[in-house]
């Protein structure tokens, strides 16, 4: 119980220490220099000894967890020892006994703390009880270092986590290994030093980072913050940026000269410009760093086409040349063809290449009999007697015109002259024409009977056959064949015919001034020749075309009002010469149509009617009819009549001009009833010329629409409002005539 008691009281003492002074406890030996501001604490070893039972003789530290300590104690006195007291476990020290933890890496950071709570137990007596000291070295010395010693007071029992401390090594102790030493200085057994809550940390220390807007890995001298890790846009530690606006401008960058600017450099550089210098650029804005041969001019750089004849080295490659570009030695100013090294003032003419090739025109390279003819088509242009123009000297053996016919054909009918047959060939490979002089005349025409000549060069061949002549009427209505092939006929030769009609005609019959037909009506026959030439007809009549059917099309409503709106149709006539057409009308949700009269119409056009007396508010539908050797229907449109407006008859407002005695159109079923045309009168002439009956007017157009629609619908309730209600009002209007027309 007196233990539970002590721990409560060192519980609040510490408490209380806390709340007043931050903390209890001997003083510090700082071993380094002095801590600075830093930006993150890091722990890299901490050890409060966890829980279990006790261990009252450690002689080695065989706890599993607690192996990498070393333990200076003995077998007997129990002299170091894991002890639950004051609701906690510790690490008890007496006798001069002591622990140790060895080789605590201290890599990457900076400023090491040691931290640590500690309470004692006495023995009760008078005399000094002894210190708890606090050692450390580093792994690789052999000498330890004292930085704290606390007393034990006489006669005292304390917790350990009473006296907490927080001892800062220093920086000497960064980035090795530590050993860390508790030492009870007791000189009697029962003075125990108690240790717990052991933490060894680290400060990382911040770096400088300068404000880099452009990126360029150059920031603002006068602007910086000292960060653990580089955070946009202080994210480089090299300052000295001369426009941070500029990624291009910084200390150390290479300016490349492009005076011209056309992406080239001449290779003069500036490294000493911080800022840009007038006419250079940086290595990613230029194509080449050098290179540019005439860096005044941008028409000049490397990649340029040369440009013959300029004086200019465009490209910047002597290799590329300006002039005599066929390096035969002759410049531009007199070769005529620097392109061609065989065409130069020193060259020989060689005819018909196309080519001046000693650049003298004097000089012929085609037509050298100067005949006016080339060699294109001058068959030997070293005669002038010879060319196209020439006239043709037949059977000599020359070929004056340059034509390519034989010379022994002079009708050009192939065959050559009787007498010459030794020279047959080429456009002339037969022989024998008995007549040279007229082409229809050879051995390979046909005779042409009575016409006095031997045609076909034989004489025995008879001359009494007659031409069969084939023809169509009229010349469109199609063709007449002559199947047979192998006119002229002898007398009563049979020959095949044919008839066909083109599109739009039809066959009628054969006719012919002499001979006779198999089947004069039959399209394709059989005709005997007669003796003499004859021509056969094939007759044709045109077929009448169909009739072409007449369109309508619904255009939409116009001039739609409360009670009134204008059809509208477009429709064309077909090949008729009249038509008629009309509109079919009804409520959208009536299944009864109402239709305008035919109207004739004599051309294509459009029509409009107008309808009156309709129901405000309301849906109709509509579509356009048109009648002639058929019935055509355009499409079915729809509109909706205006909802009426109620006008002030202060404001001088009037009912709707249409008129529309709604209910009483509905009794009598049609606006043109006598008696509706009475009660218009009276309404225009009594009611509307007073305030009072203006505002009656008003009221009656804007609720007798759906009472109309509501009595139309019923012959019963269209009778009953007509004689209960109308009729005696339209009584009593006539009656009074004289009166209100006064």
């Amino acid at each position: 119980m007196r233990r539970e008691i002590v721990s409560i009281l060192c519980a609040l003492a510490l408490a209380l220490l806390l709340v007043l002074a931050g903390g209890c406890g001997g003083g510090s030996n700082e071993l380094g220099p002095g801590i600075r501001t830093l930006t993150e604490d890091s722990t890299i070893f901490a050890d409060d000894f966890g829980s279990g039972s006790d261990i009252r003789d450690v002689t080695t530290w065989d706890i599993p967890s607690y192996t990498d300590w070393d333990v200076d104690s003995d077998t007997t006195g129990r002299d170091a020892a894991l002890r639950i007291d004051c609701s906690t476990r510790y690490l008890r020290l007496r006798s001069g006994r002591y622990i140790q933890k060895n080789s605590i890496s201290t890599a990457g950071l900076t400023n090491i703390h040691l931290e640590y709570t500690w309470g004692q137990d006495t023995d009760n007596d008078s005399s000094d009880d002894g210190d708890l000291v606090v050692l450390w070295k580093l792994s690789s010395a052999s000498t330890w270092t004292e930085v704290n010693r606390h007393d034990l007071a006489s006669n005292t029992q304390e917790c350990p986590n009473v006296h907490s401390m927080d001892i800062a090594l220093g920086s000497s102790a960064a980035d090795t290994t530590i050993d860390i030493r508790f030492w009870g200085d007791t000189d009697e057994r029962r003075d125990e030093a108690w240790v717990d809550n052991i933490i060894i940390s680290g400060d990382t220390a911040c770096t400088t980072y300068y404000r880099d807007d452009d990126d360029d890995g150059y920031g603002q001298t006068e602007d910086s913050q000292c960060l653990t890790t580089p955070s946009d846009p202080y994210d480089t530690t090299v300052d000295g940026d001369c426009d941070d606006t500029d990624a291009n401008e910084h200390p150390g960058q290479t300016w490349y000269k492009d005076a011209d600017d056309d992406g080239y450099s001449d290779g003069t550089t500036d490294t000493s410009s911080c800022t840009r210098p007038t006419g250079y650029k940086v290595a990613s804005e230029l194509t080449a760093t050098s290179g540019d041969c005439d860096d005044t001019d941008a028409s000049v750089n490397p990649e340029a086409t040369e440009v013959p004849y300029n004086g200019k080295d465009d490209d910047c490659n002597p290799a590329t040349l300006d002039d005599d570009l066929d390096q035969d030695t002759y410049g531009i100013a007199t070769d005529c063809d620097d392109n061609d090294a065989s065409v130069n003032p020193g060259a020989t003419e060689v005819p018909y290449n196309g080519k001046d090739d000693d650049c003298n025109p004097a000089t012929l390279d085609d037509d050298l009999d100067q005949d006016t003819y080339g060699i294109a088509t001058d068959c030997d242009d070293n005669d002038t007697n010879v060319n196209p123009g020439a006239a043709e000297t037949w059977y000599d053996g020359v070929d004056q015109d340059c034509d390519g016919a034989n010379d022994y054909d002079a009708d050009g009918d192939t065959y050559v002259a009787t007498g010459y047959d030794a020279f047959a060939g080429g456009t002339a490979p037969n022989t024998d024409d008995c007549d040279d002089t007229d082409a229809n005349v050879n051995p390979g025409v046909t005779e042409v009977p009575y016409n006095g000549k031997d045609d076909d060069c034989n004489p025995a061949t008879p001359d009494a056959v007659y031409d069969l002549i084939m023809a169509a009427d009229p010349e469109v209505g199609g063709t007449a064949t002559d199947l047979t092939g192998e006119s002229p006929y002898t007398e009563g030769a049979e020959v095949s015919i044919k008839a066909e009609a083109n599109e739009g005609y039809e066959f009628v019959n054969w006719t012919a001034p002499a001979g006779g037909f198999d089947d004069a009506s039959a399209a394709e026959t059989t005709f005997t020749m007669p003796a003499e030439a004859v021509t056969v007809t094939a007759n044709f009549e045109e077929v009448p075309p169909l009739p072409e059917d007449p369109t309508v099309t619904t255009q939409a409503a116009t001039d739609v009002s409360t009670g009134s709106a204008t059809l509208n149709m477009n429709y064309t006539m077909g090949n008729h010469t009249s038509v008629e057409v009309r509109f079919a009308y009804k409520k959208s949700n009536d299944s009864a149509w109402s239709y305008t009269d035919w109207v004739t119409k004599t051309a294509d056009g459009t029509h409009a009617e107008s309808l009156t007396e309709l129901n405000s508010n309301t849906e109709y539908e509509f579509t356009a009819q048109l009648r002639g050797s058929a019935s055509v229907e355009g499409t079915t449109l729809q509109f909706s009549t205006d909802k009426p407006s109620t006008p002030s008859p202060s404001e001088g407002g009037l009912p709707p001009p249409s008129g529309g005695c709604f209910i009483a159109t509905a009794a009598y079923g049609t606006p043109t009833a006598e008696q509706i045309d009475v009660l218009r009168e009276f309404r225009d002439v009594v009611l509307l010329e007073s305030t009072a009956g203006s505002q009656f007017v008003a009221l009656y157009y804007q609720f007798s629409p759906p009472v109309a629609d509501f009595i139309s619908g019923s012959n019963f309730l269209r009778t009953l409002v007509r004689e209960l209600l109308v009729d005696p009002i339209v009584r009593v209007v006539e009656a009074t005539e004289d009166i209100w027309q006064n």
